[in-house]
């Protein structure tokens, strides 16, 4: 059985050797010596004396061992070659070294980065809570931002709310209002009754769930009144059936009004705000966009992307360097009573007014609010849904009469029809 070999480990002195021929010819002197002390009758010996000095020794170790500059990295005995490291080889080990220690460094300053970051999230948070909490004592009048002689554009502006919005911004505070609706006679209404009472509107027809109708429109509106710093998004249909009930036509016209209209909207009028660095893109959604609703199913899932829209605009602008003054607020009200949901009945959260609505959409739109809920009391319930597992939200909701509102749903009677030609424009 013959005995293991070592690593042996030699130092070559640069002082020693005038040249690497000599260093080459001082490590095969050494290779010999080893050689002569590997011999069977110097090796038993030699082996047993290790054996008690170094139990632990394993056959592979390895080792570098610098001295005045040169290496020789250990080699097992029965190796002749050792390998000798020239100036571009510790070139390469000091590179790995330093590569190893500014990678700690990196990570470090990266975690470092990420713990400030978390605690000035924590203190704008608490910044936030007291601004919020001394706000609600300052009458919101008081902090309107001044939208007079600005474009205001709004989708849906011939009845409801749409049309209470465009007057009140008009004559309240000044704006100049452009009237979109696919109904003419109401929306020529709107634009006449504005102008009666010495406002500023102009209208044009337009079909929003048709994508050429409303960039034709949009081209249109700049260059004939100009640039839109304001958009509202007030468009929207509602079917109210059951969903297998529900006509496939009749889906895709409520997401094309809905939601998607808005997507060309907003590419149509947001380059423009951008270019300003001033803007506000507000949506009219719904609570049926933050809770699901029986028999609204269509209608749920058009105001639930709306939602989103408005919220993944709203974080895009503010990723980039420039736009923290282009605003978006979504508006998400319980059922108004504007016609468009006639036959609905609720058990204990009352159907808005529309004048009430009104007045608590334009507050936030002139007050830069994000999210308006109303009424207010249902903040804590949609905290609720979101924390509470679902079946004990849907029996909240059927305690509130939520579930069952549209049971008894007609809706608006003599709803318009398209008009051929869209984008024609109305009264001025």
């Amino acid at each position: 059985m013959s005995s293991p070999a070592y690593p042996v480990t030699r130092i070559v002195n640069k002082s020693n050797c005038k040249d690497k021929q000599s260093a080459d010819s001082l490590l095969l002197d050494c290779n010999n010596k080893n050689r002569n002390e590997n011999s069977p009758s110097v090796r038993s010996s030699s082996f047993n004396n290790r054996e008690k000095k170094e139990p632990n020794n394993n056959n592979n170790i390895s080792s570098i061992v610098e001295a005045n500059n040169e290496v020789i990295e250990g080699q097992n005995v029965s190796d002749p070659q050792a390998t000798y490291l020239g100036p571009a080889e510790k070139v390469n080990i000091e590179n790995n070294r330093l590569k190893y220690f500014s990678g700690l460094k990196s990570n470090l300053q990266a975690d470092m980065e990420t713990f400030l970051e978390l605690v000035w999230a924590l203190c704008y948070l608490v910044y936030g809570v007291t601004v919020s909490i001394i706000l609600t004592f300052i009458p919101r009048r008081f902090r309107y931002k001044d939208v007079s002689g600005q474009v205001v554009l709004i989708t849906g502006a011939g009845s409801g709310i749409g049309k209470m919005m465009a007057k009140k911004l008009a004559l309240n505070h000044g704006a100049t209002i452009v009237a979109w609706d696919i109904n003419k006679q109401g929306n020529d209404e709107t634009v006449k009754e504005i102008i009666e009472a010495g406002g500023n509107a102009t209208g044009y027809v337009v079909d929003v769930s048709s994508r050429a109708s409303i960039y034709e429109a949009a081209d249109k509106v700049k260059a004939e009144v100009g640039k839109v710093e304001i958009l509202i998004n007030n468009a929207g249909i509602v079917s109210g059936r059951k969903f297998l009930d529900t006509p496939d036509h009749l889906i895709e016209k409520t997401m094309q009004v809905n939601v998607i209209s808005n997507f060309w909207t907003i590419k149509a009028f947001l380059p423009g705000m951008m270019s300003s660095g001033t803007g506000h893109i507000v949506t009219i959604a719904s609570t049926a966009g933050l809770i699901g609703v029986n028999r609204l199913v269509d209608y749920c899932a058009s105001k639930y992307a709306a939602i989103g829209l408005s919220e993944s605009i709203q974080n895009e602008l503010r990723a980039e360097k420039g736009y923290n003054k282009i605003y978006t607020t979504v508006v998400c009200p319980y059922f108004i009573n504007t016609g468009m949901f006639d036959g609905v009945r609720s058990k204990i959260v009352p159907i808005l007014k529309p004048v009430d609505a009104v007045n608590d959409i334009v507050a936030g739109i002139l007050t830069n609010q994000e999210q308006i809920v109303m009424p207010r009391w249902l903040y804590p319930l949609l905290c609720m849904k979101m924390a509470l597992p679902g079946e004990v939200g849907r029996r909240v909701a059927a305690a509130l009469g939520i579930s069952g509102t549209m049971m008894g749903f007609k809706g608006r009677v003599g709803a318009p029809t398209p008009v051929k030609g869209t984008a024609n424009k109305s009264l001025k």
